[in-house]
């Protein structure tokens, strides 16, 4: 099996802030760790104000059944609450080489 990232990109809705974000993705974070195949996860603010988020999968098995298992869990929370939803981007990418 070939590791996969995650990348998801979005805005925030208008009137939340980065720190509020920023905040409200511990406990995504908490989440995140917890599920199989977890590597790691960075989150980048680009300069045109969209957010990349970045998670490592051991496989695209596991960040399938982490999408699945994170709309159950995590659709409601607060750091869901301040994304966009027309904005949201997903997408897998098989990795070929990491330094």
């Amino acid at each position: 099996m070939n590791p996969v990232i995650e990348m998801v990109t979005f805005k925030l809705v208008n009137g939340s802030s980065d720190a509020q974000f920023l905040d409200a993705n511990q406990h995504l974070n908490d989440w995140v760790k917890r599920q199989p195949g977890f590597r790691n996860r960075t989150l980048v603010k680009q300069e045109n104000g969209v957010w990349m988020d970045m998670v490592q999968w051991d496989a695209l098995t596991d960040a399938k059944v982490a999408a699945e298992q994170f709309m159950r869990d995590m659709s409601q929370s607060e750091c869901m609450a301040l994304i966009d939803p027309d904005t949201v981007v997903m997408a897998h990418h098989p990795i070929h080489m990491t330094l």
